[in-house]
């Protein structure tokens, strides 16, 4: 505690004294001894009994009878002690409770998601760590890639989990799952009969997909383009229940992460797509440029033990994906 130097003030225009100066007279108290107080403080004598006769103006009492043999408290002195011992049990409980939150022990996180990993890959990831974390609380929501992403940059949450398809420069992106694109058609539409299919085959057909600021539409016009034919979209829709609808409904085919496509029903059929960039991921992002808590580098560390990508966190494919599209 000697080693503490915050000041308590004892009034607007009064002097103050630190903990260091606490700490010396509650030694000085217990030993009844100013020799042996400043000893255990590491002090001069002259330079202990200087602070103690400070404490005391500060306080404005005499705290302290000295006498040939020792000290003893006058009653001023005898009130002071329980406040002092208070006031450093006080200081002893908040630097253990921070040094949680320092470590990461404690502590509120947030997290962000796209709907992938929200449905699918977290919500099981996040039992185990909530289960050996029990003094960590996080704060999980669903949102888009690319409005993770701006929540990143400008430092409204800490972790984010995107599609490797959105744009993650200046982040820090670690390798977390792997997920798979798949075509998914009416039951009785032309392709329903196939297991697999090639993107540029389906092109001849109307598509519904997400709103174009979503990641995985993105992917899916970059792929269209690459293949130097349009995508027909009839559609546009925020949501994957929404696509799902409409797939269902007739109005169109769409791609899907396999992960939530298996959900989707008997009315529609789902088909593998054979081309390399179909293999796709998630990564776990943080602003590198920004200190997140300790409890947020241990979900970081938790949720890449779970990781079922390689360390380096590059699919095999990866490379063709990038130069096919």
């Amino acid at each position: 505690m000697a080693g503490v130097h915050a000041t308590v003030g004892i009034g607007i225009n009064s002097p103050r004294f630190d903990f260091a100066d606490l700490w010396l007279f509650v030694c000085v108290a217990r030993s009844a001894s100013l020799t042996l107080a400043a000893e255990r403080a590491c002090l001069s004598l002259p330079a202990a009994s200087m602070r103690i006769k400070q404490l005391e103006t500060a306080v404005g009492a005499t705290l302290l009878y000295r006498r040939q043999r020792g000290t003893s408290l006058t009653a001023a002195g005898e009130c002071f002690l329980k406040h002092a011992e208070h006031l450093l049990r006080y200081a002893e409980e908040a630097t253990a409770d921070m040094a949680h939150f320092a470590d990461g022990r404690r502590g509120h996180v947030i997290i962000w998601a796209n709907t992938t990993a929200f449905r699918d890959f977290l919500p099981s990831d996040l039992v185990g760590f909530l289960a050996d974390h029990p003094e960590i609380d996080v704060e999980l929501r669903e949102r888009p890639s690319a409005e993770i992403i701006r929540a990143l940059r400008d430092g409204t949450i800490e972790i984010g989990i995107v599609s490797e398809a959105a744009d993650t420069d200046g982040l820090e992106a670690l390798p977390y799952k792997v997920d798979e694109l798949v075509m998914a058609v009416p039951g009785n539409h032309p392709l329903a009969a196939r297991k697999t299919v090639r993107f540029s085959e389906c092109l001849v057909y109307d598509f519904v997909g997400l709103a174009s600021a979503s990641a995985l539409q993105t992917y899916v016009q970059a792929a269209a383009v690459s293949t130097g034919r349009p995508l027909r979209l009839r559609i546009e829709v925020a949501s994957f229940d929404d696509l799902a609808h409409l797939v269902g409904a007739g109005i169109g085919i769409a791609v899907f992460p396999i992960s939530i496509a298996r959900r989707l029903g008997d009315a529609i059929r789902v088909l593998q797509l054979d081309d390399p960039w179909s293999i796709t991921a998630l990564r776990i992002c943080r602003n590198g440029s920004r200190n997140i808590s300790g409890a947020a580098n241990r979900l970081v560390a938790y949720l890449q033990s779970r990781s079922s990508l390689p360390g380096g966190g590059k699919l095999k494919m990866a490379g063709e994906r990038k130069k096919s599209i």
